[in-house]
C-alpha cells in the first residue's frame, strides 16, 4: 500500500493477507477502506487504516464474498458496495445483485438490488446524491448499460384526500327553547 502526499510515494502497512480486485476508497471518517476482492480466494474482509503509520483495523465482514466489485458514499455517510463475483477468476460464476450498505454503526444492511447483476462495473457519484454504476460484465457479456443508485426510499404518492383538512365531527345539534 503505498500513499501519494506532499509530491512523493510513501509505502504503509502492508495488508496482511494482501488482496486484489477489490475496492477501495475513503469513508466520512477520513479512513482509507479495503473493501472485499481476492487472493488465492475471493473474500469478505472489510478493513480500515485511520492514519498513514497506523494498522489496519478489522471491520465487519461483507455478507457475501466478491471480488471486481465496485462501491460510493453515500450523502449520509454510508457506503454503498455493488455487484462483483462470488467465484474467484471465473467469468463464468453469476455477478452479485445484492447492494450492501456499511451504516455510519459499523454493520451491514442489505439495500435495493441492482437491476442488472454485474461486475468490474464503475461508480461515479451524481450531484444529487444518486451513484450511477456504469458498464462491467455479466458472466462472459459486455454491459453497455448505466444503473443509477438511490438510497432515498421512493416518494409518498400524495393525493386530494391526503391534503385535504380533516373533517370534524358535527355538532351535536341543539334544540331551540320552547316559549
Amino acid at each position: 500500500v503505498e500513499l501519494w502526499q506532499d509530491g512523493a510515494w510513501s509505502a504503509l502497512e502492508p495488508l496482511d493477507p494482501p488482496v486484489a480486485q477489490h475496492l477501495s476508497l475513503v469513508d466520512r471518517q477520513g479512513r482509507l477502506l479495503v473493501i472485499g476482492g481476492s487472493d488465492e480466494a475471493t473474500t469478505n474482509l472489510v478493513r480500515a487504516l485511520a492514519r498513514p503509520g497506523g494498522a489496519w483495523e478489522d471491520l465487519a465482514p461483507l455478507w457475501s464474498a466478491r471480488e471486481d466489485l465496485a462501491g460510493g458514499l453515500l450523502p449520509d455517510g454510508r457506503i454503498a458496495v455493488f455487484g462483483g463475483r462470488p467465484v474467484h477468476g471465473s467469468p463464468d460464476a453469476l455477478p452479485v445483485r445484492e447492494v450492501e450498505l456499511l451504516g455510519l454503526d459499523g454493520t451491514w444492511e442489505l439495500g435495493n438490488r441492482q437491476v442488472q447483476a454485474r461486475y468490474e462495473g464503475v461508480t461515479v457519484p451524481l450531484s444529487d446524491g444518486r451513484i450511477a454504476v456504469i458498464g462491467g460484465h455479466a458472466r462472459s457479456k459486455v454491459i453497455q448499460d448505466v444503473s443509477v443508485y438511490s438510497h432515498l426510499p421512493k416518494p409518498k404518492r400524495v393525493t386530494v384526500e391526503d391534503t385535504a383538512p380533516p373533517e370534524e365531527p358535527p355538532e351535536a345539534p341543539t334544540e331551540a327553547p320552547t316559549p
